[in-house]
């Protein structure tokens, strides 16, 4: 092939301008697409199946033993303790050991090698998943405390698998152009989607949990599958193989890119630059930058998305669900009012809402990358969220008044909240790698991740003490 399309006056004269090849049919921004949903589907299908973790830790003393899971059993039971405390160690143990594995992450991120990272984390949670699925169909009722602790330490294993891929992911895809990162952003965005559908469906059709259990992670681990099968076809293409060998080896014999998005669509190569490709095709992934990376300068370097990301998720997670899918209805009981309001409303209008503003960030640069204070400044504007939805009707209450006593207010404020999480985040998310050296846009990658991360982790711990504020 030649890519050859003239000589440059600011090049070498033994250096040519070479376009890059191109991404034919989409086929390495679908792939990435598809890399997204798979890195969240999964674990979004295992939060949603959340009667059937209400079932399985019933008090079957009072409740006939069988594997019906009728929803209709344990409307009029107490929580039993591990009802109760399931949902708080679920939160703890996925978002501390996602933070663990995010900072072991970056300090070893050049030191090992990011095939067998992204591969065997894949491969471990279809593992893991596969023993998710066989435990539907087994009777725990005379062991529920050890299926408890067997089930924390599944979300400890898939937390930390998927932390390690997504770190993984995004350092390779944060050296490439922007709407790349953009497409893993908006795959993130639609697998909450399939995940709220997935539930209104469940609440609608589905006669039992169990069922709804398995099928959600039955879905799950096939897509882990396809996930795996999308980033090894990635292996042989050559598009994606050029910006990889370019974000290992910028300055070896391929001149630079310019640190801006346009000029990554253009690059200064020299002539042997095919040749050069071709052994890449069969064994691009083995070679490991040796240099550790000058963390704190990329740090602050990047500080500002940094906070932003952090933000940005430590007030998504202060309110939701924890607050947000406490609300309830304030029309009438009813069907809508008290089995779809908060899966419509709050769940499916939140993703829905969140996936639009991913999206519309990939053509939508607002704020502009130079607009870094006014992009902070909007993130920070996102904190009024917490007094909003505490203010709504939030259920149980004691200490504060409900001011806005109109669904339509939720409504609006969820919109909002959907759509400033999902654009201001990718925003950051994208601009971020520019502000670095080609070579270090992968512990960018890994560190931005971090951010978002610790994000979670603070906004879980945070929303218990929001709650009781309520």
């Amino acid at each position: 092939m030649n890519h050859q399309v003239g000589n440059s006056a600011n090049a070498d004269d033994n250096t040519n301008v070479v376009m890059q090849p191109k991404d034919r049919y989409h086929f390495v921004y679908a792939a990435f697409y598809i890399i997204g949903i798979g890195g969240l589907l999964p674990w979004n299908f295992f939060i949603t199946a959340n009667e059937y973790w209400m079932f399985k830790f019933r008090n079957s003393s009072m409740i006939p033993v069988n594997m019906t899971g009728d929803k209709k059993i344990s409307e009029d039971v107490q929580y039993t303790y591990l009802q109760n405390l399931f949902e708080n160690a679920l939160s703890i143990c996925g978002t501390v050991s996602s933070l663990i594995s995010q900072f072991l992450i970056i300090l070893f991120l050049e030191r090992t090698n990011e095939k067998i990272r992204i591969l065997g984390s894949l491969i471990c949670q279809i593992i893991f998943f596969i023993i998710t699925v066989a435990l539907v169909k087994v009777d725990t009722t005379k062991w529920q405390q050890a299926f408890f602790i067997v089930t924390m330490i599944l979300i400890v294993a898939l937390n930390s698998g998927s932390a390690v891929f997504q770190s993984s992911i995004f350092a390779i895809v944060s050296g490439m152009p922007s709407k790349y990162v953009q497409a893993i952003m908006a795959g993130q965005g639609i697998s909450g989607i399939f995940a709220s559908v997935a539930m209104i469906f469940a609440i609608g059709f589905s006669k039992n949990p169990t069922s709804s259990a398995f099928a959600y992670f039955l879905i799950a681990t096939g897509v882990l599958v396809v996930t795996l099968l999308c980033y090894a076809s990635l292996s042989k293409n050559v598009f994606y193989l050029h910006h990889y060998k370019l974000n290992k080896n910028p300055n070896k014999g391929h001149g630079h890119l310019l640190n801006n998005n346009e000029a990554r669509d253009q690059v200064f190569v020299d002539e042997n630059f095919d040749n050069d490709l071709e052994p890449l095709l069969s064994n691009a992934e083995t070679t490991q930058t040796e240099t550790f990376p000058p963390l704190w300068y990329i740090f602050k370097k990047t500080f500002p998305h940094c906070l932003s990301l952090t933000l940005i998720f430590f007030v998504t997670l202060a309110c939701f669900p924890s607050i947000t899918a406490s609300t309830q209805s304030m029309s009438q009981k009813s069907t809508w009012s008290t089995l779809y309001f908060s899966p419509v409303c709050c769940f499916l209008l939140y993703n829905a809402t969140d996936w639009i503003g991913r999206t519309t960030a990939g053509y939508w640069h607002y704020p502009s990358e130079k607009q870094t204070s006014l992009l902070v400044f909007l993130v920070i504007l996102r904190v009024a969220f917490m007094p909003l939805f505490a203010l709504c009707n939030v259920q149980p209450r004691t200490r504060l008044p409900v001011i806005f006593n109109n669904d339509a207010y939720f409504i609006v404020f969820m919109a909002i909240f959907g759509l400033s999480n999902g654009h201001l985040s990718t925003l950051s998310m994208q601009y971020g790698p520019r502000l670095v050296e080609k070579e270090h846009t992968g512990i960018v990658g890994t560190l931005l991740v971090f951010a978002i991360c610790v994000g979670l982790t603070a906004g879980a711990g945070f929303s218990f003490a929001l709650r009781l504020a309520i």
